[in-house]
């Protein structure tokens, strides 16, 4: 059963995320749930469809230990050099 989208949990957004999944990125297909942020393993680009407006766009040289904290649809193989990433909620 895949998690519950972020947006309709009750719980300020403003809360430190309470649950992580690894990403399996993806050229056509979108994430199971929209999530809070994208935590960052191993450093490098990270190219995602955002959530809000569906534009693409590429987070350059991502630092490895880092959380990109925006909502994101997708996030693409192609493009995406960054590593052991993992959608948090």
């Amino acid at each position: 059963m895949p998690p519950e989208d972020y947006r309709k949990l009750t719980i300020n957004n403003n809360y430190p995320a309470g649950s992580a999944v690894a990403i399996a990125q993806n050229d056509t297909d979108d994430l199971e749930v929209v999530n809070r942020g994208i935590y960052i393993g191993v450093g490098g680009d990270v190219k995602v469809v955002m959530a809000e407006n569906g534009e693409i766009v590429t987070f350059k040289n991502a630092q490895a230990g880092s959380t990109i904290p925006y909502s994101v649809t997708r996030v693409f193989d192609n493009g995406t050099t960054a590593a052991n990433l993992l959608a948090v909620w």
